[in-house]
């Protein structure tokens, strides 16, 4: 994973809502923008950051841009099949996804 990865500005808040447990359609509502858009986003995101899935990189999002923000986190919303919450819950730390993912 590089940690020097710099994305375009069209991309960090997508990359931000999907850190935060935002579907791509969700995102897609969010940012008037297309669903098929968003999943091209996340793809070159992907590749750009070398991340392997969306936990990956919304980790990656969370060492490179801070900490979470808590308004931007509904209880139900998730990132694959972990729960954002539940990462917040357990203290997970930056550091601790960057040792987790490397």
């Amino acid at each position: 994973m590089d940690k020097n990865a710099q994305l375009e500005d069209k991309h960090i808040p997508v990359v931000r809502l999907l850190a935060h447990g935002y579907t791509p359609e969700q995102i897609g509502d969010e940012l008037c923008l297309a669903t098929s858009t968003i999943r091209n986003y996340i793809q070159e995101v992907r590749e750009i950051v070398g991340a392997r899935n969306s936990v990956h990189l919304a980790c990656w999002f969370f060492y490179k841009y801070g900490n979470i923000d808590e308004d931007l986190i509904p209880v139900t919303k998730r990132i694959g099949k972990v729960f954002i919450i539940a990462i917040m819950l357990a203290g997970v730390t930056q550091i601790d996804c960057e040792r987790a993912f490397r």
